[in-house]
């Protein structure tokens, strides 16, 4: 896929999907760290924490074997509205969903002001199109149990595995 123009329902403003580039990388921690749930009442996590395994192995040596991604970008701005991507992982270097090493993890995320849009459920649609032309039998991830994605996984047809409190390891199976 090289490009692709998505129009949404946002007063007809044009939207870009395309793969995730070397040159995106630099992106990754932050829209990481826009995935991380903040119970109500609780502060942010600090920005130091994405330097700390596991959160490093979604984002150090971005494009090895296995790594795919998307970023949503919308005209007029300078920078990604969203992105997501799915990894590999093994035992020794594992994301907190993960299942096996057959099963990539997928993270997806996008800035505040554009959720609740439509973006999530492209990107993921992407992601799951992708996986399985890359012969991958499903997909991995995890969510906090009281983050409202997990309600979203759940309308595209993940199901919940098990628990690693207070996360929910989630699947989709192909």
């Amino acid at each position: 896929m090289e490009h692709n123009t998505l129009w949404v329902d946002r007063g007809g403003t044009m939207v870009r999907l395309r793969v995730l580039r070397r040159d995106d990388v630099s992106w990754l921690p932050l829209f990481y760290y826009f995935t991380l749930f903040v119970p109500s009442g609780t502060s942010s996590p600090p920005w130091e924490i994405m330097g700390q395994a596991p959160f490093l192995y979604y984002l150090n040596g971005w494009g090895r074997e296995g790594d795919m991604g998307f970023v949503l970008e919308e005209s007029g701005w300078n920078e990604p509205i969203g992105m997501a991507w799915f990894r590999q992982f093994d035992a020794h270097h594992a994301g907190f969903g993960f299942i096996d090493a057959h099963m990539p993890e997928l993270v997806i995320s996008l800035r505040p002001a554009f959720r609740g849009c439509g973006f999530g459920s492209e990107l993921l649609l992407r992601l799951i199109q992708q996986a399985q032309r890359e012969g991958f039998n499903g997909l991995s991830l995890s969510v906090h149990r009281d983050n409202p994605a997990f309600q979203f996984y759940k309308r595209h047809s993940f199901e919940s595995i098990f628990e690693k409190n207070p996360l929910y390891i989630m699947r989709l199976l192909f």
